[in-house]
């Protein structure tokens, strides 16, 4: 967790990419990126990229299905 304290000091942080593999994840997806969406980094530093390896379940439709929520304004992105 970012204190204020500490984000009133401007210090310049880092951007963030976090990188989820994924291949037959329905199960597990949902909670792995909720997980993720409550992080308290700031939004505009920080991106979820998902990298699908041809899941043959429901992984990838339901990845997309939170992009198009818009969940956080955390920039998300499905590689498939």
């Amino acid at each position: 967790m970012i204190k204020p304290e500490i984000a009133k000091e401007n210090l310049q942080l880092p951007s963030v990419s976090v990188i989820v593999p994924m291949y037959n994840e329905e199960k597990y997806i949902k909670t792995c990126l909720s997980s993720l969406f409550r992080q308290d980094y700031p939004n505009h530093l920080y991106e979820i990229i998902v990298l699908d390896g041809l899941s043959t379940d429901n992984s990838a439709h339901m990845v997309k299905k939170l992009i198009n929520t818009g969940i956080n304004n955390t920039k998300l992105i499905i590689v498939l």
